[in-house]
């Protein structure tokens, strides 16, 4: 391993040791604690965002994405899911009128008008409302008369779960990976490390059954664990895309070793409404 790889992998043990616990107190502690934490994570992470759509070319709407994204978790922690669906519409209406209206629009540039506009709308459904499904995974236990205090262990597992995933995939793929994912999107991922990750996460719901999550089967925490496993490792190589298309190493560098928020949550957002709903529909029904 070179001297910078070894540099680098010091600087983000230490931000895990310092991250991690703070992480898990917020996601313990709930409320509007955890909802300010889901917010700055959204305002961060459109900033991130629209900094990927300069890298094609694209001018989005940062400050209306920033606010709509910010209106998106307070709806979704007062209002619940019907007004993430609600807002998220709304949202589309006001981006597509958003790109009609602009000053600058020509016949020329049409076709960058739409691109601005399908990149504008992904950008707040991938994170405005992605990540507010943490909110509702958060909340849910309290709304199906449960305890409260759940809500944040299911946060808990889902952090754990999502690094042990990358943990193993990452050591595993270095080690005996051969076969390659995507060797244009992501190079050093490898099939081998991507089952080590789904073997890292089905590990760590074993282990958090038995250390916090006890009133839950191990088998009510096994699709989980796979859902982590396959849909969290598909969207580490969506942003790993989104990253390729911009030209970018990393999103952004706020997280020192670790990159921009993006980086570090593109797993989880993209496996929380699967989280969210397989939980109200199968743990939380009764």
């Amino acid at each position: 391993m070179a001297q910078a790889e070894v540099k680098n992998l010091l600087i983000r043990i230490t931000v895990a040791v310092i991250g991690i616990p703070l992480l898990i107190l917020i996601a313990l502690k709930g409320q509007l604690l955890f909802l300010g934490f889901v917010i700055l994570l959204i305002v961060l992470g459109l900033l991130e965002f629209s900094k990927l759509a300069r890298g094609q070319n694209l001018s989005l709407p940062t400050i209306l994405l920033t606010l709509w994204g910010i209106l998106i978790s307070l709806g979704v922690y007062f209002k619940g899911e019907f007004a993430l669906i609600l807002l998220l519409l709304s949202g589309f209406l006001i981006l597509a009128y958003w790109e009609i209206k602009r000053e600058n629009l020509s016949q020329e540039n049409l076709p960058a008008a739409l691109r601005s506009l399908c990149f504008s709308f992904w950008g707040l459904f991938y994170i405005g409302g992605l990540f507010s499904f943490l909110i509702l995974i958060r909340e849910l236990p309290q709304l199906a008369n449960f305890d409260y205090h759940t809500g944040g262990k299911w946060i808990v597992f889902l952090y754990i779960s999502i690094w042990s995933c990358d943990t193993l995939a990452y050591f595993i793929g270095r080690v005996i990976g051969e076969h390659k994912l995507s060797s244009v999107i992501s190079p050093r991922k490898t099939v081998e490390g991507a089952l080590a990750g789904v073997l890292g996460a089905l590990i760590a719901a074993w282990i958090c059954q038995g250390a916090f999550m006890s009133q839950f089967a191990f088998r009510q925490l096994i699709p989980i664990a796979l859902m982590v496993g396959i849909i969290g490792q598909i969207g580490d190589l969506v942003e790993s895309l989104l990253k390729r298309a911009a030209g970018v190493k990393d999103t952004s560098a706020i997280i020192p070793g670790h990159g921009g928020v993006l980086d570090r949550f593109d797993s989880i957002i993209f496996v929380a409404p699967w989280v969210y709903y397989y939980l109200k529909l199968f743990v939380y029904s009764h």
